[in-house]
């Protein structure tokens, strides 16, 4: 595929599609469309364990974010 999705990389990178929006959150700078990321995006990729958790129930990135290409 030529695209794929921010559920899909989460699933690959942590073994949980939920945890997209942390990919989200670290790459909305460069992302219109979580749901179409172009294969070749070069993505930060923020630690799940050094997420903090926000209001609604989402995830805030804190720290230790690493790149990665899709």
């Amino acid at each position: 595929p030529k695209t794929m999705s921010l559920y899909r990389v989460a699933e690959i990178l942590y073994g949980d599609a939920e945890k997209w929006n942390l990919l989200f959150e670290a790459n909305k700078h460069i992302l219109e469309d979580p749901e179409r990321v172009a294969v070749g995006t070069v993505l930060q990729v923020p630690d799940p364990t050094k997420a903090t958790p926000v209001e609604g129930g989402g995830k805030k990135k804190k720290s230790s974010l690493t790149d990665g290409v899709f």
